[in-house]
This record gives C-alpha cells, structure tokens and sequence, in this order.
C-alpha cells in the first residue's frame, strides 16, 4: 500500500471548531498512528473489569462502556455522512442528539469485550 504522510489541512478545509483537535494530531503517518492508537486503546479496554468499565464519576455522567459505545455510534454517523457526500447526495444531513443515543444504546448492559470487538 502506498502511504502518505498526513498534511494538516488548510483553514478553510475544516470549521475552527475542530482546529483544537487538529492541532493535537502527532506528525506522522496517519495510518501507522492511528493503527497504534487502536491497539493501545483495545490493551486498555481489554485490561478493565466490568465494574470498573461500567463505572461513571458521578450521577449523568458517561461511563467508559458508554463512551466507546458514542464513540462507535459517531463513527456510523460519520460513515454514512462521508457515503453521502461521495455519492453526491444533497439531502440534508441528519444530525443525532448524542445523550439520546447513549440512553437508548444500554451500553452499560454490554460486556467491555463485545464493545471492544465491535470498536475493532
């Protein structure tokens, strides 16, 4: 596979609210980091019991269980927006309410594993 290293995108190729997560992306390339990123994430997951995976600060408050489980849902949101964009679709995209759909997913009521596997 032929690899490219990343190259930060000029201004007007993202809306400044994300500039602050851009600015957090090591240099690199992008594959290699996120291909670790993905490994060190699963070792951490898969190195948690259940409880401490279920486990939320305090009352309202997300557990780790239910921000993997947000971060899947994005990751879908994000698919099909990109699927529309490539197929020139110009229906206008919905836009998800993100504590809804962690309420309605019972992530919590999942194993850490299967969360993981499906994150993988």
């Amino acid at each position: 596979m032929n690899r490219h290293p990343f190259t930060f995108p000029s201004p007007d190729e993202y809306e400044p609210y994300y500039e602050a997560y851009l600015m957090l992306l090591p240099e690199g390339d992008i594959l290699n980091i996120l291909e670790a990123q993905l490994r060190e994430t699963l070792a951490l997951l898969r190195g948690l019991s259940e409880a401490q995976a279920a486990f939320a600060y305090a009352p309202g408050k997300w557990s780790i269980k239910e921000v993997i489980g947000h971060i899947i849902d994005t990751e879908r949101v994000f698919a099909y927006r990109g699927l529309c964009f490539a197929r020139g679709d110009s229906t206008p995209l919905p836009g998800f309410e993100q504590d809804d759909y962690v309420l309605g997913a019972e992530f919590n009521a999942r194993s850490t594993e299967s969360l993981a596997g499906e994150f993988e």
